[in-house]
């Protein structure tokens, strides 16, 4: 829908300088000689005052039947399709759209021939009526070209829009793609920026970065030239898109916001569209209470829209109001049918001196049963687009009883997101709280240590004192580890740490990460063996792989007791590379293992060097591997030793 109606305010800035001047009203006379003026003037009311607009359009239609002509009656029926398409009434509009193709017929001006034909297209595409609308566009595109490229750039930009909508993407950029040249060989800023925007907003849903930012780029420059808040806000919410698709969340937010206060509730659809993805960005930036309250707004404003369908029912109590009188109008004539009829037959006894009455009474018999006989075709007509509104109606109560279901679904989900925001935050409570804890006995033994230290130093001997600050480096090393491991995590929850995927090769990363644990391996005699093949290559983060390896090898060293070994080692499978980290250490039981990758369970378990650890690093290696479309699990026997497994999937880089 944005599409279709950006397209329809580009479509009239264009043409504006291809009709006579503006006047204020439609004219008292409709003439083939004045009909560009009028339809001009009508549709640019439409565009800024629509109710104002939708009446002088039904002023032209009922002034046209009066003229009897069928060229004008025809684009009649094409402004007041056009006005019903700005109330949202597309049957309506259809109904109008169909009669005014008569003009198709006639050789008329080719600029209002091109205009009924492209307004009978858009319609179909509101209808959804996407098969028909690509064919009479295609059949458009033969007849009408003739070397008129402002025609060609107009029905290229419709074709695309409508294999979009079948989701035909390479096809609708390539059509776009060829409108774009046409409309920067001949100027139009505007149709540039919108083109622009619609081929960026389709090559991110096709996730092809550097084409969407391309032609986003393109779409803004030209957009800048221009004074047009709503192509403006269009940009800006394309530009939301690509920074959340690719992780930019602040960047998204801004881009957001600025579509949001730009776009002065002229679509209330699109707005609603807006304050979902503002949701949705909020609550990738944490941000869970302006989440909720962004998708509060757009629900709000997709009921506001639904409301609209009151319309339909008002215009058919109106029809019904209309057909009720007529009828009575009818009834009332055939009552005077009847007494003039019997006015007659005793006149007609008095013979050739009431001749002269007879003739007049006969007179207007006849002009009250033509009279009838029209009422009676008025009613038939009446009846007829009362059935059609009756059928209307009941296409807009399916639609609504299918809107308010998938308003409760949204609802459902608000429920769950709210349930889940504060399971969330219940959770976080419980692992601020074991870091707390954590945090606070190391500092407790480096505050006593320090205390014994100082108070006496001048007691102890040198064994005592070499003993005591081997003690304070060990706590300090661990509360170090555990700082850095909580800094990192806070990281990733605010998503700080970006995922930058590259050409790695695992077996330099173990073997930089060997050489930092080098020193921890040897104070305890254990063997550190990379059996990662040299010629293996992979995409992944490496700064994220490494913290994965560091983790998970210093976890080993802690559990493995004195002459063990550690062994890292990894496999090429079809559609990921499984790694592996195995120790000879003492083995986790069954009961602990569930107790592994969690934050809201407190698992602190002595190493074989009295090492302690938090269990915050496992914590990181789980969120790091499914930042790479992996998974992270464990095998263990008790006395026997631990492998701990992850995979990272295949992907392909960007060219």
């Amino acid at each position: 829908m944005k599409i279709i109606y950006c397209f329809v305010i580009i479509f009239l800035s264009i043409f504006s300088d291809l009709y006579a001047k503006d006047t204020n009203r439609v004219s008292e006379y409709i003439t083939l000689g004045n009909v560009a003026d009028n339809l001009f003037m009508i549709e640019k009311k439409l565009d800024a005052e629509p109710q104002i607009g939708s009446e002088y359009a039904k002023e032209f239609i009922t002034k046209a039947y009066k003229t009897e002509d069928s060229t004008l009656i025809a684009l009649g029926h094409y402004i007041l399709a056009r006005a019903e398409s700005y109330f949202g009434n597309p049957q309506l509009a259809f109904f109008n759209a169909k009669r005014s193709l008569y003009i198709a017929k006639l050789d008329v001006d080719k600029q209002l021939k091109f205009n009924v034909m492209s307004n009978y297209i858009t319609v179909l595409i509101e209808l959804k009526e996407y098969n028909e609308a690509l064919k009479e566009a295609n059949r458009l595109l033969v007849s009408m070209v003739a070397d008129n490229s402002l025609f060609e750039m107009q029905i290229l930009t419709t074709l695309g829009t409508i294999h979009s909508y079948l989701e035909d993407k390479q096809t609708a950029i390539v059509n776009w793609q060829k409108a774009l040249f046409l409309a920067d060989s001949a100027g139009y800023d505007s149709y540039c920026a919108h083109l622009g925007n619609n081929i960026a907003s389709t090559y991110i849903e096709l996730d092809q970065k550097d084409s969407a930012y391309y032609y986003l780029s393109l779409a803004e420059r030209n957009a800048k030239k221009l004074n047009h808040f709503l192509i403006d806000s269009y940009i800006h919410y394309t530009k939301a898109e690509y920074y959340f698709k690719y992780g930019q969340f602040e960047a998204a937010l801004e881009e957001i916001v600025y579509c949001i206060d730009s776009q002065k509730s002229i679509n209330d659809i699109f707005i609603s569209d807006a304050y979902q993805l503002k949701s949705n960005i909020l609550k990738k930036l944490g941000r869970f209470e302006e989440s909720i309250s962004a998708l509060n707004k757009h629900i709000q404003i997709f009921k506001e829209y639904e409301s609209q369908a009151s319309t339909i029912r008002e215009r058919k109590n109106q029809l019904s109001f209309e057909l009720n009188k007529t009828r009575t109008e009818i009834d009332i004539l055939n009552k005077q049918l009847m007494f003039q009829r019997r006015t007659f037959y005793i006149i007609s006894g008095f013979g050739i001196l009431l001749s002269i009455a007879l003739t007049i009474s006969f007179i207007r018999n006849r002009y009250r049963t033509k009279r009838i006989n029209e009422y009676s075709d008025i009613m038939k007509a009446q009846q007829a687009e009362l059935k059609n509104v009756n059928r209307e109606m009941e296409e807009s109560r399916e639609k609504i009883i299918f809107d308010a279901n998938k308003l409760m679904h949204l609802n459902q989900k608000l429920i769950d997101s709210e349930y889940e925001l504060k399971q969330l935050n219940v959770t976080k409570d419980k692992f601020f709280s074991i870091i707390a804890h954590d945090l606070k006995n190391p500092f407790a033994s480096m505050k006593n240590l320090s205390d014994m230290l100082h108070d006496n130093y001048s007691y102890l001997d040198e064994e005592d004192k070499q003993e005591l600050v081997a003690s304070m480096k060990t706590t300090s090393q661990r509360i170090f580890e555990l700082l850095e491991n909580l800094l990192t995590w806070s990281r990733s929850q605010r998503g700080i740490i970006q995922f930058n995927p590259d050409i790695v090769t695992p077996v330099f990363v173990v073997r930089n990460n060997f050489e930092l644990l080098a020193e921890n391996a040897a104070n305890k005699n254990i063997s550190l063996v990379n059996e990662i093949p040299e010629d293996m290559e992979i995409v992944a983060d490496s700064n994220l792989l490494s913290t994965v390896i560091r983790n998970l090898t210093s976890n080993a060293i802690k559990f493995t007791p004195a002459d063990g070994s550690i062994t890292v080692w990894a496999e090429n499978k079809e559609h990921y590379t499984e790694f592996y980290v195995k120790d000879t250490g003492v083995g986790i039981s069954e009961a602990d293992i569930i107790k592994l990758f969690r934050i809201d369970i407190s698992h602190t378990t002595i190493g074989t060097g009295q090492e302690k650890g938090t269990g915050l690093g496992l914590i990181l290696c789980k969120e790091f591997v499914e930042k790479h479309g992996g998974k992270i699990w464990v095998e263990s026997k008790i006395g026997v030793g631990t492998t701990f497994k992850f995979t990272i999937a295949k992907m392909s880089l960007e060219v």
